[in-house]
């Protein structure tokens, strides 16, 4: 088994915080999902790179890794209100929805509408809360690619497509 940077540092957080602690990394390797959670880097602001994002979840569930996030709006620069939405939608099922960058990510920044959004957004998601980490407890990814959970009944197109659960 390869060395994981990942094991020392949780050993040592356990050591003097107990299990109150998260590690969230930016690369991972075999076994790393033991010991913390991942987030997809740096992406782009705006609809891009939350595209480069959508299937960098795919990737990281079809790869074993149940609790993985993005900087939801993207990392450098601001995106548009309308890319903002959709970001905010995208996060709330992500397992880990985390707003983080270079510029604000707060919804007020954008609009009355983006706080409503975003506050329902918030309260979906903490009301399945026990659904969207269900999976992620006994170490199953939250997403993986169609032809991961299903293999045998991918219609030809959806390549690159996620599911959930």
């Amino acid at each position: 088994m390869r060395w994981n940077i990942r094991r020392p540092i949780a050993s040592f957080f356990t050591k003097y915080r107990g299990e109150d602690h998260v590690l969230y990394s930016r690369s991972a390797s075999a076994g790393t999902q033991h010991y913390a959670c991942q987030f997809g880097g740096d992406q782009l602001s705006g609809f891009r790179g939350l595209t480069y994002s959508i299937n960098g979840g795919v990737t990281a569930g079809s790869s074993g890794l149940p609790f993985w996030g993005v900087d939801a709006g993207g990392y450098d620069g601001l995106c548009d209100e309308e890319s903002y939405l959709r970001w905010t939608e995208f996060a709330a099922f992500c397992p880990i929805m985390r707003y983080h960058g270079t510029r604000p990510r707060e919804p007020w920044i954008y609009s009355d509408y983006a706080v409503r959004l975003y506050r329902y957004y918030a309260w979906l998601r903490e009301k399945s809360f026990a659904l969207q980490h269900r999976d992620g407890r006994k170490g199953t990814p939250d997403r993986n690619a169609d032809d991961v959970a299903a293999a045998d009944d991918v219609p030809r197109g959806r390549e690159g497509k996620s599911v959930r659960g």
